[in-house]
């Protein structure tokens, strides 16, 4: 859809914060002051609070929270090793606060520049476009970038085509100038300025003045000063040049992290709120106006006025004439209101009531998209980072619209082999949620999905696997208020479609934290445990056939259980045609760390996995996938809900099972549990989504971690001859099957259809020892593609014989 320029505005561009309970002084913050763990007396009531939210979703008390502290870096941002097998990196957007974001009028996107994330200081440049569906991107710029900082101050140069920033806090105080020049290709310069600059600062605001060509800044604060002056940079020649502005009439003080916009109407500034000099929040107004006798004056407005607060941030919209706020605070849970103050006329406070609305937050940036009509929101904090991008329009303001994956916990997710996407659906952010949202792995775009029927309930801590002979995701379970046991399908062919599954068979009972896999050879999803309404964990085990009419059965394997527990991960070992379970809770909600195996051939047999290697610390609901290149299931995070996690492990499964901890370089998304992660068979990775974070933190952010290596760089193992998973499975595309001989043999693969014909015969003859690989590209003998559906290999190398299923797609 095209879209419309309305008369473009100066964007009101601030930096961010006071720093609230915690030090002004620059220093490392303790473990406890950032996680907010509790004291050895309370980790059983907390173990207990923690499990009554996970059933219905009840808030934990604020004191089990803490907000970051904007200037302590991370405890652990690095884990480089030398044998590094994995590589981390983040899939935009990055999730960042006390940053800074502009709007390039010239090619309708933003700017966002530095700020601070989980790994610490940031000086990268991202872009989103906000034409068609909005697509963030990480600029490669070029030139000498400022050092990494946040808290700077940003404004858009429009008659030049760049940003300018001005100061912030790289671990020093600063206040230097560089520019980024935007097209046609980004590029850093440090300008050469004159006069006598402002002194080193952070949290300072100010704006572009597009009648004088000029940055005005107001404010700001550093390691011992607030600061209550107001400097220009003139912009309106290659050399620029500071002066220091001396308004008349009383001023509103020492005053930094204020949300200040231009008033273009008035040729005026306008402010709200910030930190005073005592590091109190306020919520006063004032004006500075700009042409004559620059002049201070407080407005008093009509009406009830926002809190006091700190981190808001704000625009001017110039078709309304108003000053448009959202959110801030004084320390988590911060506000997520929208308030407007009418500047024409008698000003006048009315907090608007949109539908929807994102998480509290503080220091995140606001931007006027002129094109668009509309209030951009991006990023801050509300205790997590966020990375979350919101729009609310302000012609009629009646509902917030996501723009990027939204923060959550306990949702489900999915592999889309034949789109190449991630799938999400439900989860908690707050509140229980039922939208769905793709990531697409081919340009690294969230994008919110709008299926027709009816939808099931809000829910979180549900289940599911996806169906590739249907083409459709299957749901079970989760919990609103109350556990559910009801099934559901999102099917993908043709329209995108809502609809409840009424099985037959007695269906499990109601439950929460379940793990599910799918069972390719039989053509069912498997349902493991979880915790019905009354908190207690369960070990029962449940089979819904999806062939035909879908039907439930309990199976009852042979050997001993596993004890009852929730929250365990679980995945289909596709070699062995078994289930492997590691972890979750038991019913003293003591975090547990065994591994177990379910054999679905012929009579179900559970028996507990003697693995060798150190095994991962015991924890509830890390993320996991089975990684078939390698035969590996490989586990992140985690927590014990004393400690959360952001190791990585795996667990080789041929041979004697090992555990090894991986050591991805490039750092560590932050600890988390309760999220979700897939493994991408094109881009040979993991992919990680949300979650929550010590305190109840919810998380937005998405990671990938990238394998290395094709096999894993331990101790050699002897070959033996066998059939690796086949990748991708099911496809539209060629199909690759590995196998392996222990010496010269003769070997045979080939490819039947149900009823048994042979449909292509893909290896004949001798294999030497080692690795071998076989490709299938869907076509049969004569080269015709055949059919969209269910077919089966069958490889006989020396005299072992391995069979399994191949799905072709559309």
């Amino acid at each position: 859809m095209r879209r419309t320029r309305l008369p473009r505005a100066a964007t009101s561009l601030f930096v961010l914060l006071a720093l609230l309970r915690l030090p002004i002084m620059p220093e490392i913050a303790s473990a406890s002051e950032i996680t907010g763990t509790p004291p050895p007396s309370q980790v059983e009531t907390w173990k207990a609070r923690l499990l009554d939210q996970r059933l219905h979703g009840t808030v934990l008390p604020n004191d089990l929270t803490e907000n970051p502290d904007p200037l302590a870096e991370p405890a652990s941002t690095q884990n480089v090793s030398a044998t590094s097998n994995a590589t981390w990196s983040e899939i935009p957007p990055p999730a960042l606060w006390l940053h800074s974001t502009i709007y390039d009028v010239n090619q309708d996107r933003l700017i966002v520049f530095g700020g601070q994330s989980s790994k610490g200081k940031s000086n990268d440049v991202w872009m989103l476009t906000l034409a068609g569906s909005p697509r963030w991107s990480k600029a490669a710029a070029t030139g000498f970038a400022p050092t990494p900082r946040s808290m700077q101050l940003c404004v858009y140069d429009p008659v030049r085509d760049r940003m300018i920033v001005f100061g912030g806090y790289d671990g020093a105080y600063k206040n230097d100038v560089n520019s980024l020049y935007l097209s046609p290709n980004p590029v850093w310069a440090q300008m050469p300025v004159k006069g006598t600059p402002p002194a080193p600062r952070a949290w300072s605001s100010g704006i572009y003045d597009p009648v004088r060509q000029a940055l005005v800044l107001v404010g700001g604060r550093n390691a011992t000063t607030t600061f209550n002056d107001v400097w220009t940079l003139s912009l309106a020649t290659d050399t620029l040049t500071w002066a220091q502005m001396t308004p008349v009439g009383p001023d509103p003080g020492p005053r930094a992290a204020s949300a200040l916009v231009y008033d273009s109407d008035r040729d005026r500034i306008v402010f709200f709120a910030g930190m005073d000099g005592a590091g109190n929040p306020r919520n006063d107004v004032w004006s500075l106006t700009l042409s004559g006798t620059p002049t201070w004056s407080e407005i008093t407005p009509a009406g009830t006025p926002p809190s006091a607060r700190n981190g808001s941030s704000a625009i001017y919209d110039p078709v309304r004439q108003q000053l448009v706020v959202f959110g801030g605070g004084t320390g988590v849970p911060n506000n997520n209101d929208t308030w407007a103050l009418n500047l024409a006329g008698t000003p006048t406070w009315t907090q608007l009531a949109p539908a929807n609305l994102p998480s509290g937050r503080q220091f995140q940036t606001s931007t006027y998209d002129p094109i668009g009509d509309r209030l951009l929101v991006y990023g801050g904090s509300n205790g997590a980072v966020l990375s979350g991008a919101w729009a609310l329009s302000l012609s009629g303001a009646t509902s917030w619209v996501p723009l990027s994956g939204t923060r959550r916990r306990g949702h489900l997710a999915i592999y889309d082999p034949q789109r190449e996407r991630m799938v999400v659906m439900g989860g908690d952010d707050g509140t229980p949620l039922n939208d769905v949202w793709e990531l697409d792995f081919t340009n690294s775009t969230w994008l919110k999905l709008t299926p027709a029927g009816t939808p099931p309930t809000p829910r979180a801590f549900h289940a599911g696997i996806y169906d590739p002979v249907r083409d459709r995701i299957i749901v079970f379970g989760g919990r609103d208020s109350l556990p559910h046991n009801d099934t559901w399908e999102l099917s993908f062919s043709g329209s995108l479609t809502w609809r409840q599954l009424t099985p037959s068979g007695t269906a499990p009972s109601p439950r929460i934290d379940h793990a599910t896999i799918y069972d390719p050879l039989r053509h069912r999803m498997i349902v493991f445990g979880g915790t019905d309404a009354s908190g207690t964990p369960m070990n029962d085990v449940w089979a819904l056939s999806l062939t035909g009419s879908p039907t439930w059965t309990e199976l009852t394997p042979s050997g001993s259980s596993p004890a009852p527990r929730g929250a365990a991960a679980m995945v289909y070992d596709a070699t062995r045609d078994r289930v492997v379970m590691f972890g979750g809770y038991d019913k003293l909600v003591n975090a547990l760390s065994d591994a177990w195996s379910l054999t679905l051939y012929g009579t179900p047999a559970w028996s507990q996995l003697a693995a060798s290697g150190t095994a991962p610390a015991p924890r509830l609901s890390p993320s996991s996938i089975y990684d078939a290149q390698r035969e590996r299931i490989v586990f992140y995070g985690g927590t014990d809900l004393e400690t959360y996690y952001s190791d990585v492990n795996e667990l080789t499964l041929f041979g004697t099972p090992t555990w090894s901890a991986l050591t991805p370089a490039n750092g560590t998304p932050q600890a988390r549990a309760d999220h979700k992660a897939v493994y991408d068979a094109v881009g040979d990775r993991m992919v990680v989504f949300g979650g929550s974070g010590m305190g109840g933190g919810m998380l937005n952010d998405t990671w990938s971690l990238q394998f290395l290596s094709i096999v894993d760089a331990g101790a050699p193992r002897a070959l033996a001859a066998r059939v690796l998973p086949v990748i991708p499975n099911p496809s539209r595309s060629a199909m690759k099957l590995f196998f392996e001989a222990p010496q010269t043999v003769a070997a045979r693969i080939a490819v039947f259809a149900p009823n048994g014909r042979l449909v292509r015969e893909l290896w004949n003859g001798p294999a030497t020892a080692g690795q071998h690989q076989a490709e299938w590209d869907g076509a049969d003998a004569q080269g015709t593609p055949v059919a969209a559906g269910v077919y089966f290999y069958v490889a006989s190398i020396g005299s072992d014989r391995f069979s399994g299923k191949l799905v072709r797609i559309q």
